[in-house]
């Protein structure tokens, strides 16, 4: 852009010299960037909020009733296996060839069902054993 100056002769204007950077982007309508501190302060917030909903979801078997939910299952195993020599005195050994039963209680207890009804009535009742 020229412009005139006291003498009569005309010159560059020096602002039109600069190069355009703050309005480039507006002008063209470009996409702004993005924030990435308010990114991720966000998911900072979120977190905890997400982590809470989660856990009142989903109650988890290792949380703070994670010794008592062991010494039980300890218990359990115990019973099963006084049963299980009770049942060998009445009935003796088992025949040969016969399968060996396999006592599935530790991933009973520690492998939650997966099907969303069997799981909530899991934890249901582990709520009720061990409550929050």
């Amino acid at each position: 852009m020229w412009t005139k100056s006291r003498n009569g002769i005309h010159k560059l204007d020096p602002s039109a010299n600069r190069r355009c950077t703050r309005y480039a982007t507006r002008m063209l309508a470009g996409a702004p960037r993005p924030n990435y501190l308010a990114m991720a302060c966000s998911a900072l917030n979120a977190a905890p909020r997400i982590h809470a909903r989660l856990a009142r979801k989903d109650p988890h078997i290792f949380g703070p009733h994670s010794h008592q939910y062991f010494l039980d299952t300890l218990e359990m195993e115990k019973a099963e296996k006084e049963i299980e020599a009770a049942l060998r005195r009445v009935y003796g050994p088992p025949k040969s060839g016969e399968p060996v039963r396999a006592s599935t209680l530790w991933t009973d207890r520690y492998n939650p069902p997966q099907s969303p009804k069997l799981r909530r009535i899991f934890f249901k009742s582990f709520h009720e054993k061990y409550p929050s």
